[in-house]
């Protein structure tokens, strides 16, 4: 069964997860703001992120898509030719990216075609969103957005088997740590026969 939860929620769920996945704090932080702009976009990510978490790849789009905002000219005609793993995080960083512009800006690959304007989306095929590895992908510039716009999501609604995975990747930052406060703490009064 599916249960919703609140976008904050789920962003704190997926940088946790992150972290237990063994992504640096930047990154985690760029994954839990990603999956709450994919929800506000009106994309569920559940799937991927777990896709991205189980196996962080280099060529992941979690990876890649930081790198493509800092340089946001970028966006107005890239061409990825190598595997892209997740694509589907590229939606939310280049969401962030134009946020702040006027820009519409398209991403395609396979079987999925998006338009971005105004933190909005506008889907032409959404099939191929939770595709795992897909090659080649574009990015560009569009006049204007094409497709039908997508209905933001005010809360998330995460499978019970991916909120289990996630939670359990998440627990996963928290033992070893607070085991190792535990001994520190027992360990204290050890050594004071010296």
């Amino acid at each position: 069964s599916n249960m919703s939860y609140s976008l904050n929620e789920y962003e704190a769920l997926a940088l946790r997860a992150a972290r237990g996945a063994g992504l640096s704090w930047g990154l985690a932080e760029e994954a839990g703001k990603a999956v709450k702009i994919l929800s506000s976009l009106g994309l569920e990510s559940a799937q991927i992120l777990l896709e991205a978490l189980e196996a962080p790849k280099s060529n992941s789009a979690l990876l890649l898509g930081p790198q493509l905002c800092d340089a946001p000219d970028q966006l107005s005609k890239t061409t990825l030719s190598a595997p892209v793993h997740t694509p589907g995080f590229l939606v939310a960083f280049i969401s962030l990216a134009c946020a702040a512009t006027d820009q519409c800006i398209y991403c395609k690959w396979q079987d999925f075609e998006v338009y971005i304007k105004d933190q909005e989306l506008f889907a032409v095929s959404l099939k191929g969103f939770n595709v795992t590895t897909v090659a080649p992908l574009w990015i560009g510039l569009a006049k204007a957005p094409k497709g039908k716009k997508q209905i933001a999501l005010d809360r998330a609604i995460i499978s019970d088997h991916h909120y289990e995975n996630l939670t359990a990747l998440a627990f996963k930052t928290y033992a070893p740590s607070t085991e190792a406060g535990r001994i520190a703490g027992a360990g204290a009064g050890l050594n004071d026969n010296d």
